[in-house]
């Protein structure tokens, strides 16, 4: 490859570097817009699980219904005071097995909601009036004080299996929620459910490789919190290091090969490698488990003491 060849190629990666930051910043700048006009509007449509595609893992998934929650507020000031239409859709992405998704006890997968809004007068001047069966004009009117009231509806998705031998497989869902009226906007997750018929007594842990980046999920099945020792090749891999990840060790180079984590009673935590070098093999199982004891709370007691 000549000189000017190597200039016309880094001139066009450039290039495209450039135009995927406009992309970004622009649909970043799109979606905040949106969001600063909806709120403007008192609309609040929220959920604390659907959240951009936001990936959820759940390694201890007993095959029944899994419940989320939408509301119709941000806090307890701010608080929608109409109703909200939405759609409800569940899909499952994994490609390799045969099942269905469908929403709240229904043989449907896509259903038609409303998160109704309530609202009533209260009587805060105490004059023994009777305001319940005031609307808001009336209340405010004669001096009341109308109250919004915070609203939380909640759905469910079941997932059934054509075959037998699928039910023990990781499966990916994806649900939806889309507002229709009087505003639209849309809540999403992805639920990664791996089914484990086991109540207690085991340290579970699943390797996930997207791209560059490897997710150790491990799970928790005691019945009781676990402090977890968690070795591996730094020469192969780069811990993403969180206040989840205590207790580091390094090897003879100075790199993290070790960390210890608090997994709570029947609980998931995640884990983020990434690779040392481009000769680094992530798919290579490097990682050891064990339990241990004195997991370090230092990160979790200072974020305390800086509030």
């Amino acid at each position: 490859m000549n000189k000017r060849t190597k200039v016309i190629v880094l001139f066009i990666a450039i290039s495209i570097s450039l135009i995927l930051s406009i992309f970004s910043f622009a649909k970043y700048t799109s979606n905040y817009v949106h969001g600063y006009y909806l709120k403007s509007k008192g609309f609040y449509f929220e959920s604390d699980t659907l959240k951009n595609d936001k990936n959820i893992a759940n390694m201890l998934w007993d095959g029944d219904s899994v419940s989320f929650t939408l509301k119709n507020y941000s806090n307890e000031n701010l608080i929608t005071d109409y109703d909200i239409r939405y759609d409800l859709a569940c899909e499952v992405l994994t490609k390799n097995i045969e099942a269905s998704c469908t929403l709240n006890d229904t043989k449907k997968n896509n259903v038609s909601l409303v998160l109704s809004s309530n609202a009533q007068c209260i009587n805060d001047k105490k004059d023994n009036v009777d305001v319940s069966k005031l609307n808001k004009t009336e209340c405010e009117v004669g001096g009341y004080t109308w109250k919004k009231e915070k609203v939380n509806q909640i759905n469910s998705f079941n997932i059934s299996f054509k075959n037998e031998n699928d039910k023990n497989k990781e499966i990916d869902v994806k649900i939806t929620a889309s507002s229709t009226s009087p505003y639209k906007k849309t809540l999403s997750a992805i639920y990664k459910l791996q089914k484990n018929e086991k109540s207690s007594g085991d340290i579970l842990s699943t390797s996930k490789i997207y791209g560059s980046i490897n997710e150790y999920i491990i799970t928790n099945t005691y019945n009781e919190n676990k402090c977890l020792l968690i070795k591996f090749n730094s020469s192969n891999r780069v811990l993403d290091v969180t206040s989840d990840t205590t207790n580091l060790g390094y090897d003879s180079n100075n790199y993290v090969n070790q960390f210890k984590i608090l997994l709570e009673a029947n609980s998931t935590k995640k884990v983020v490698f990434f690779p040392r070098s481009t000769a680094s093999n992530l798919l290579v199982n490097d990682v050891v488990i064990s339990q241990s004891s004195g997991c370090n709370y230092y990160w979790t007691n200072m974020s305390i003491m800086l509030w």
